[in-house]
């Protein structure tokens, strides 16, 4: 059922449990994936409204870009916690068996912790940066397009842990069709940012994680969750930060 779909892909995106349904099967959580972008869509209109309806009550910039942000943190803290994950194992062990290991005990190094703080800072800036009446917009199509990368993602790379994972069955059940939600995010980019901002902010973001996937993929063999929320919030920031720079 679409419901279900709906409150499984929000569940992945979120730290709330939208989904309290049974077990999903592998089927039923690749069948949600498609729906990343949409819910991430939902995401990013809910945090430009709250900066929206915190400028029009304070007149202050500065606290119109952080509540959103902050607001961001509570909501999307599980992926942030697996992106401290992926980027501390990254940047801080040489062999793939290691650095798999490390993903799988949930291992947080500080230069991980590092990270997060600094994409952190970064969305706070790139808001800042932001024309007012573009930052609802350009929320809802980075949040959006963040939901698409892990799509592509979970297409496009191989998963990396043992036989029988959940995240195993992306491989078997994803396919191109289901990036169909990343043609009308390239429209409301465009529409909304400007036809060369919007498709700079739609492609140039894309390519480079792409390339930064394909490399953690081939010393890895493949990808996991925390690569995936690592993806989910580097892409975020991209978007609005290619967007703040060609305002």
């Amino acid at each position: 059922m679409l419901g279900d779909r709906l409150r499984l892909a929000a569940t992945y995106l979120t730290s709330v449990r939208w989904y309290r349904g049974p077990l999903p099967t592998p089927a039923q959580t690749a069948a949600a994936v498609p729906l990343l972008p949409l819910v991430g869509a939902v995401l990013g209109a809910v945090l430009g409204l709250v900066e929206w309806g915190t400028r029009a009550l304070t007149g202050i910039e500065a606290v119109a870009c952080s509540l959103p942000v902050g607001l961001w943190i509570l909501l999307t803290g599980r992926l942030l916690l697996e992106a401290t994950t992926a980027f501390g194992a990254l940047l801080g062990s040489s062999e793939p068996e290691e650095l798999l290991e490390e993903v799988r005990r949930g291992v947080r190094r500080p230069v991980g912790v590092l990270a997060v703080l600094i994409l952190v800072l970064a969305r706070y800036a790139a808001l800042l940066a932001l024309a007012p009446e573009r930052r609802l917009p350009a929320l809802v199509v980075a949040e959006g397009l963040a939901g698409a990368m892990v799509v592509w993602a979970a297409w496009r790379f191989p998963y990396a842990r043992h036989q029988g994972d959940f995240g195993e069955a992306f491989a078997h059940y994803l396919g191109p069709q289901d990036l169909a939600l990343a043609v009308p995010l390239l429209a409301v980019s465009m529409a909304a940012l400007g036809t060369w901002t919007g498709a700079a902010a739609f492609l140039v973001p894309g390519v480079v994680l792409h390339g930064a996937a394909w490399l953690t993929a081939r010393r890895l063999g493949g990808l996991t969750a925390e690569f995936y929320a690592a993806l989910y919030q580097l892409e975020a920031v991209a978007v609005l930060g290619v967007a703040a720079w060609l305002r």
